[in-house]
């Protein structure tokens, strides 16, 4: 049985490399199946497809209600209470989800073309997903990184085989987001089992919507939708292909800041342990090092995405794709930069507790995204997504940035994210002067990926000696 170390104990670089290299196998299967679903589904197919996937994260996150950070706040400071907790937040994101689905397939389809089976899919989808988050959070609250590690690579790999296997045999994509279904409700079961088999549970639940909990349900909400909410309002307001174009090349934009976001997430127990001993230069210090190990991990390859972005998708789906997109790749791999400061600022604020902090950053974002959405999406299509989509990111880093400002120094948060930011300055640079064509492209993304994984391992190891 594993040990349940405590949440500050040394070793915690170890856990987020565990869980770090768990999600970087989880991306890449992910975003592999979807590169083959592209190559082999036609582009109103792929936006069948495209847009159930959307609907997945936004009916998730408005349907989280805090519960995948509340329960950290809980656990985290109450072990023994995992297992009450966990029983709580996981009939709470049950009932907000299947009733969200139930609403939402009866509405949607009335607003726009979206076939009723393709939101109800979603919204099973969206359930079980969510459910998975749950139980991942509640084991990460007791050091637990190795039974998170062991679902998220078994469902993944099941559902990589199943679905590459069903689009070779002609299935489309409503097949596919069955077995999306399929393999994440197996994997809410056996999460839930593991963690109610590894975690004390002698204490009772505590409230999740007090007044703390209820701006984290909040927040949480809206920092999962905003980001996303572009692509609904090119659901809602576009055709399939142009969905289609967005979502090939949002893609590995968003699986490369997805990515580095669920390598930095288990460090919030430990941001929120810093801050409850008193110890808070220390929480922003770590804070610091997480930004500026995302940005120098991700760096190699934001840059080529910004330098070369017509490269990146020729190799991708084959130089006679027609589905379009490299301006949104551009636009959207900016906005990565953006993404991975915020998250990072956003868990030095949850560890404070300042979720109300949140609720009006990731508001002004959410406000922004759909105001410029449905300006420029009539005219612009997939480009006028990916606009509003970075000026609502950029929006809530700015609030985001202010709230955490006054609990961090210049010298606590500056110096890791500048380095780390250098590295995609450097590879767009080198790319763009270079001009090797594509296979020379992702050549420099190599070498610079290299560059900044041994940047990101000393902010990394900065971080570990902080956790002591």
């Amino acid at each position: 049985m594993e040990s349940h170390q405590p949440a500050t104990a040394p070793g915690a670089s170890g856990r987020l490399a565990r869980l770090a290299a768990a999600r970087v196998a989880v991306q890449a299967l992910g975003f592999l199946w979807f590169v083959y679903a592209a190559r082999r589904l036609g582009a109103r197919e792929l936006g069948v497809l495209s847009s159930g996937l959307a609907l997945v994260v936004v009916l998730g996150g408005m349907s989280d209600l805090g519960t995948t950070r509340t329960i950290v706040r809980h656990v985290a400071a109450v072990p023994s209470s995992l297992r009450a907790n966990l029983t709580r937040a996981v009939r709470l994101r049950l009932g907000a989800g299947v009733a969200l689905g139930a609403a939402a397939t009866a509405v949607l389809p009335l607003l726009s073309d979206l076939r009723p089976e393709v939101v109800a899919l979603a919204a099973w989808i969206a359930v079980a997903s969510g459910t998975t988050e749950v139980d991942f959070a509640a084991l990460r609250s007791i050091g637990s990184a190795r039974s998170e590690v062991r679902v998220l690579i078994l469902e993944r790999t099941s559902f990589t085989v199943l679905a590459v296997s069903a689009l070779a045999l002609g299935w489309g994509p409503l097949v596919v987001l069955a077995l999306y279904g399929l393999t994440n409700t197996a994997s809410a079961v056996g999460g839930a089992v593991m963690a109610h088999h590894l975690g004390p549970g002698a204490t009772p639940a505590q409230p999740f919507f007090d007044g703390e909990g209820r701006r984290t349900a909040l927040s949480s909400t809206l920092l999962i939708v905003a980001p996303r909410v572009s692509i609904v309002v090119l659901v809602l307001m576009g055709t399939a292909p142009a969905v289609a174009a967005f979502a090939v090349a949002q893609k590995p934009t968003e699986a490369l800041a997805l990515l580095v976001a669920a390598g930095a997430a288990p460090a919030l127990p430990i941001l929120r342990a810093k801050v409850v001993a008193g110890r808070g230069a220390d929480a922003s210090r770590v804070a610091g090092h997480l930004a500026g190990a995302g940005l120098a991990a991700s760096g190699g390859l934001v840059g080529w995405f910004v330098a070369d972005p017509q490269g990146v998708l020729a190799l991708l789906l084959g130089g006679g794709s027609t589905l379009g997109g490299a301006p949104v790749m551009r636009t959207l791999a900016l906005g990565v930069v953006l993404v991975l400061i915020r998250g990072a600022l956003e868990l030095l604020l949850l560890a404070h507790e300042q979720a109300g902090q949140l609720v009006w950053a990731t508001s002004a974002a959410l406000v922004v995204t759909v105001v410029v959405g449905v300006a420029t999406i009539p005219a612009h299509g997939p480009s006028g997504a990916a606009w509003a989509a970075v000026a609502g990111e950029a929006v809530g880093l700015l609030i985001v940035g202010r709230g955490a400002w006054r609990r961090a120094g210049r010298s606590d948060l500056l110096p890791p994210v500048v380095q780390g930011a250098s590295v995609a300055v450097l590879a767009a640079s080198a790319v763009w002067v270079l001009g090797l064509g594509d296979l020379g492209g992702l050549g420099i993304a190599a070498v610079a990926t290299l560059l900044g994984l041994a940047l990101a391992r000393r902010n990394v190891l900065a971080l570990d000696r902080l956790s002591g």
